[in-house]
């Protein structure tokens, strides 16, 4: 992995006392992927206000279900870029929302 932001630490909140953890790694100056649960997340991060040194996915674009070839592209998050996100969605026909 790079240094800097290429790789942070996501926070689900799922009630009050339940905080989940995941690694998000940068794709591009916008997008984080975030595997949560068997799913590729792709989507858009903030630094967390309520949990400081930890980010926030505050919008998803696209989400993946983990199989072969995305847990492959995924093992090369180095070289992932927006062009593999797109050929993802067109794969597997997801719409962006």
């Amino acid at each position: 992995m790079g240094t800097n932001d290429s790789m942070v630490q996501v926070i689900l909140e799922i009630d009050e006392e339940t905080i989940e953890y995941y690694d998000s790694y940068r794709i591009d100056n916008w997008y984080y992927l975030t595997c949560v649960d068997g799913l590729a997340v792709i989507g858009v991060v903030e630094k967390s206000e309520k949990h400081p040194g930890y980010y926030e996915m505050v919008k998803d674009i696209a989400t993946l279900k983990l199989n072969e070839e995305t847990e492959r592209l995924i093992s090369e998050i180095d070289s992932f870029s927006v062009s593999s996100f797109l050929m993802l969605v067109e794969r597997f026909g997801v719409d962006p929302l």
